[in-house]
């Protein structure tokens, strides 16, 4: 009887855990929108048909795109809570990437080993649209000293970029 018990307990726990799954991948499973950023529960969608990649200079570019944002998307909620332009500036000689306002000015770098405050959910949409225009990594390319860490660190894994 007590295994039986046991086993009803431990049956109930995988079905609670199975039902707070949340895939929260793609915006309501729409490829065209892959999550690239949570934070507190909030998710950052990329709408990937709004990238808009604008050629500077030979080593120097910027990108604008549309993001849609979600609150409680780590539960299952895909109900839009806000959207959002961002738009980034890439140095590609010195591999530096800059989220600035819609005319290219008043630019804050992104740090690539910069905590959430430095560089967080605009790096992350940077980096995602940059790829998804370019096919190919900007920060992820390269491995970055994490002064904190005090060794070399990849900033992006290959899920994040497997799901653009």
């Amino acid at each position: 009887m007590k295994r039986l018990v046991t086993l009803l307990l431990f049956a109930c726990v995988l079905s609670l855990s199975a039902v707070t799954y949340a895939d929260t991948t793609y915006w309501r499973g729409d490829h065209r929108f892959p999550m690239v950023w949570m934070h507190h529960g909030i998710g950052w969608y990329l709408d990937t048909t709004s990238i808009y990649f604008n050629r500077i200079a030979s080593n120097h570019c910027s990108i604008a795109v549309s993001t849609i944002r979600v609150k409680d998307a780590d539960l299952g909620n895909n109900t839009m809570s806000g959207t959002g332009t961002f738009y980034i500036y890439y140095d590609e000689a010195n591999t530096q990437m800059y989220e600035c306002n819609s005319t290219m000015s008043n630019r804050r770098y992104l740090k690539p080993t910069g905590s959430n405050a430095e560089s967080g959910c605009p790096m992350y949409v940077g980096e995602a649209a940059y790829y998804v225009s370019q096919g190919k990594k900007f920060y992820g390319a390269y491995t970055w000293k994490d002064d904190y860490l005090n060794k070399y660190i990849d900033i992006f894994s290959d899920d994040f970029y497997a799901n653009l």
